[in-house]
């Protein structure tokens, strides 16, 4: 995913638990300004920070009220996740915003290698969006 600000993301089973790690970013919170530090269980983010640091739009509340990791510049974020049962029903969700004046484009992409095969399907490209600010909405939501 390239973009200004990741709010959340998680799996689950159609019916149960949560398979992500660190869905909400909750994990080494930093006490103190500006408010950011490592992504745990995380690979490719720039880093974690609260609601009232310098990575996310003024004016755009962060959606859980606390924190948003963030990736700055293009490149991915991503997580192994495991467990999943072929044939089984898994939803996914994430919510995002991006900075003004960016001109990246968010791909959401899964990848596998299950069973010695290999698959890496884009689920859905968003051209460009537009920072969340600009619809008075607090972050975009999208659901897999």
């Amino acid at each position: 995913m390239a973009l200004g600000s990741l709010a959340t993301a998680l799996a689950l089973p159609a019916l149960g638990q949560a398979l992500v790690k660190n869905p909400s970013f909750e994990n080494s919170i930093a006490t103190t300004w500006p408010f950011y530090g490592p992504i745990d269980d995380w690979q490719g983010g720039s880093g974690v920070n609260e609601g009232g640091g310098p990575f996310h739009n003024s004016g755009t509340p962060v959606p859980d009220g606390r924190r948003i990791g963030f990736k700055q510049g293009s490149g991915a974020i991503a997580q192994e996740i495991s467990d999943l049962v072929p044939g089984k029903r898994y939803w996914i969700q994430f919510r995002y915003d991006t900075r003004r004046g960016s001109d990246l484009d968010l791909e959401v992409k899964f990848s596998t290698t299950a069973q010695g095969g290999s698959l890496d399907e884009t689920l859905e490209t968003l051209f460009k969006p537009n920072p969340a600010i600009t619809t008075g909405l607090p972050y975009y939501s999208r659901p897999f």
